[in-house]
């Protein structure tokens, strides 16, 4: 259980270094891309960002979510503006300590969102993290990433099967 913790500690401490860059660059998603693989099913492919990193427009619950997706994160990352835009139940009153970063620890609290979907990829039961501060747009973690067939990166593409 420990080492569970200590995971998540570093992967949402690494998540929330990523998502904060020292100078703003576009972070707007590009057009969720649908392909035809080889093997009869459609995949989603991303292009990278002029700041490097690969955003994607969602569906969190019905409601639309801005992700950036970090292959880094443990689990989903929500911005509390998102959270409340979503209807999720959470008070700032009520979070505990659900990692430790650079900075110290990181306060938010843990739930499971009902649906989580991204172009044709759709996950049902997605355990998700409401974070306190230090983030600037919603994280798309392993809690999805993982469940689908494959997530790769071949230079400036990412395809999720």
């Amino acid at each position: 259980m420990f080492r569970g913790f200590v995971v998540t500690t570093l992967a949402i401490g690494a998540a929330i270094g990523f998502a904060m860059p020292s100078h703003r660059a576009t972070s707007r998603a590009a057009p969720v891309r649908q392909v035809d693989t080889d093997y009869g099913t459609r995949a989603i492919v991303l292009d990278r960002a002029d700041n490097g990193h690969f955003y994607a427009d969602g569906q969190v619950n019905g409601h639309t979510v801005h992700f950036l997706v970090d292959t880094g994160a443990t689990d989903i990352a929500l911005t509390k503006a998102d959270a409340q835009a979503i209807g999720l139940d959470f008070s700032p009153a009520n979070f505990t300590v659900v990692a430790r970063g650079a900075n110290g620890d990181v306060r938010g609290k843990v739930l499971e969102l009902a649906s989580v979907q991204i172009g044709n990829k759709e996950v049902d039961g997605v355990r998700a993290v409401v974070l306190d501060d230090g983030l600037d747009v919603s994280l798309l973690g392993q809690s999805f990433l993982q469940r689908v067939a494959a997530v790769t990166i071949a230079g400036d593409r990412m395809t999720i099967d």
